[in-house]
């Protein structure tokens, strides 16, 4: 179908050094304007950050075991 529409498919290779850059942190904007920005691999760690749905369909997040902030 795309070589009739006179489309070319390319296999692209990305490398990891890229990959790892962008997608190593995750970063999140709430409807209130709270921005948090977290290493990806924190995400499936209940250890580092929750996120909590409320009864009243809202959500909470929930960041653990922090020792130190900063100020930016």
């Amino acid at each position: 179908m795309c070589s009739e529409a006179g489309i070319v498919e390319k296999e692209i290779t990305i490398p990891d050094r890229i990959i790892e850059k962008k997608f190593r942190t995750h970063r999140i904007k709430t409807d209130t304007g709270i921005e948090i920005d977290f290493p990806l691999e924190y995400t499936d760690n209940s250890d580092r950050i929750e996120f909590i749905n409320n009864p009243d369909g809202t959500l909470s997040i929930l960041i653990k075991n922090v020792t130190r902030i900063t100020n930016r």
